[in-house]
């Protein structure tokens, strides 16, 4: 729930730490580590001195780690007693605290819940792991190097978190307290009240960060929405596309792709059993083959302008232009991708360019 209105304190990183580490009596806490082969990323912590705060990006995002792990997530066990079947249905109902988000991961989490929960279907999964979910955003200090957040608004948000944190100098952090919950976490900690100059000083330290952006859209997120309709059956879709090695890794690391596949686990008796959804990638051809054996998107190219399509037009919203941008441009598709071939950015630009030419 949110507050009438924000609280704002100055934190050091000791007493930064010190919340951490009450947090982590009573819930389990997400964070971002750093070390080995992996980089920095997110992980469950022991210690609030695992945490990593100066990180530019994550290879495989929060949302991920919360709602499609890759060990998958077990949502419905059933089990054979006195010749009935019993079903039961899993919710880890126990505290999470996902601390030092991004902004373009804050506004993935509140994709990922329009997604899956104000369609006309709700997702009892994603349902239950919401209630339970604490998020402590962080404000960028550097735009990671593949990073576009600015051209979709995303690069800073005002809700969508209970604590934001926004590192001011070495040993200065302000804090934005924006729900009863947030507000809950600051009690206990030493700190002092935020002056008027620490929130400007915040402000103008976005302002600047949001001319850094290595990359931008050649146009507005709406604009594109209604260009890529204009240009669905451009041939650089075939000719992109067919560069494409359908590894997957573009829709696995992308903070908002929602799609699972469901998995059925038995015992070799028949007696119990378990059924887990894992993380599904539109980009391999598989994932539109139905009963038959037809595969309705079977050409690279039309997986490819898939992708886009689905960030950029598919999901309807309330907003003028009618579709939700579901982008949130944190780059990572564009540094993960073996063929070159993900980013956005380059495909738009490069659909424009052709259009100039037709």
């Amino acid at each position: 729930m949110n507050t009438d209105r924000p609280r704002f304190v100055v934190l050091t990183r000791g007493a930064l730490m010190e919340l951490v580490d009450a947090q982590l009596k009573q819930a389990k806490v997400l964070a971002p580590v750093t070390g080995g082969e992996e980089g920095t990323r997110f992980e469950f912590i022991t210690d609030a001195r695992e945490i990593y705060l100066d990180y530019a990006t994550t290879i495989m995002p929060p949302t991920k780690k919360v709602f499609l792990p890759q060990e998958g997530v077990t949502f419905l066990t059933w089990k054979k007693e006195n010749g009935k079947t019993v079903f039961a249905s899993p919710a880890d109902t126990e505290p999470l605290v996902v601390f030092g988000v991004h902004p373009y991961d804050i506004r993935a989490f509140q994709i990922w819940e329009e997604t899956m929960l104000r369609g006309k279907y709700e997702d009892p999964v994603t349902k239950a792991r919401l209630a339970t979910l604490t998020i402590v955003g962080l404000d960028i200090t550097e735009p990671p190097r593949d990073s576009f957040a600015a051209s979709v608004d995303a690069h800073v948000v005002t809700d969508g978190y209970d604590l934001m944190l926004t590192i001011l100098a070495t040993d200065r952090i302000l804090a934005e307290a924006r729900t009863e919950k947030g507000a809950a976490l600051l009690e206990g900690i030493t700190y002092r009240d935020a002056a008027q100059s620490d929130i400007v000083e915040r402000d103008r330290l976005r302002e600047e960060r949001a001319t850094k952006y290595p990359h931008t859209l050649p146009t507005s997120s709406e604009s594109v929405s209604e260009f890529l309709m204009q240009h669905a059956n451009h041939p650089l879709f075939t000719e992109t596309g067919d560069l494409c090695v359908a590894c997957g890794k573009c829709t696995v690391i992308c903070p908002t792709c929602t799609c699972f596949s469901p998995v059925e686990h038995s015992t070799l008796d028949g007696t119990e059993g378990a059924r887990t959804r894992v993380a599904a990638s539109c980009q391999v051809p598989v994932f539109t083959l139905v009963a038959g054996g037809m595969i309705n998107r079977k050409s690279a190219g039309d997986r490819f302008a898939h992708r886009l399509f689905d960030k950029f037009v598919y999901h309807e919203s309330e907003g003028s232009h009618g579709c939700m941008t579901t982008c949130v441009g944190c780059g990572r598709c564009v540094a993960i991708c073996p063929a070159h071939i993900a980013d956005p950015v380059k495909t738009i630009e490069q659909l424009q360019q052709g259009a100039h030419h037709e």
